[in-house]
């Protein structure tokens, strides 16, 4: 899980057909499919975070339990967007 998608983090290789990387995975983390979720450290660009996240986010939450690929889904949205 990449968990910081956001434009500055996006190379694109080529615009047709579309052919995109994401990249800066520093605060990436691997997850395995039995602890998809699970307590983990809120990390990532306050804009672009899923509500969840940025519920916690405004509460100085540290750790709160979210499903991280389904977080990086709804960033990757709204890059697009």
């Amino acid at each position: 899980a990449h968990r910081d998608v956001k434009p500055s983090n996006i190379l694109i290789f080529s615009e047709d057909p579309l052919y995109f990387k994401i990249c800066d995975v520093g605060a990436g983390t691997a997850v395995g499919i039995c602890d998809m979720t699970e307590n983990r450290t809120v990390i990532g660009t306050p804009y672009y975070l899923s509500p969840e996240l940025y519920t916690a986010y405004r509460q100085k939450h540290h750790l709160t339990n979210y499903k991280v690929f389904k977080s990086d889904c709804y960033s990757l949205v709204l890059v697009f967007r």
